[in-house]
């Protein structure tokens, strides 16, 4: 007798979270005492870099195949407090 495999359910699109490509990052000065350890260090420090950059470019830095998505980090960075965006979110997208 074979297992029988139960249909996988259709995975839901990702957010992006209204965040347009083309905001600005900005640290803000919760970042210089900021710190962090595994994955989070490591997207810090991609995100302390790209200060002053766009987001696509930070987006294009810390996009890799598998990994995690870094609009995520992204907003985790934000929610936090450590970053802003010039340029905004656009507001009709945020749920």
């Amino acid at each position: 007798m074979q297992p029988t495999s139960k249909p996988k359910k259709p995975r839901a699109t990702r957010k992006n979270y209204g965040i347009k490509k083309d905001s600005i990052i900005r640290l803000t000065d919760k970042a210089s005492t900021a710190k962090f350890r595994g994955n989070r260090g490591l997207f810090f420090q991609h995100l302390k870099s790209c200060n002053g950059r766009s987001v696509e470019e930070f987006l294009k830095k810390t996009t890799k195949d598998g990994g995690d998505p870094p609009r995520g980090w992204l907003r985790f960075f934000i929610q936090e407090k450590i970053c802003t965006l010039s340029g905004g979110i656009d507001q009709k997208k945020v749920a």
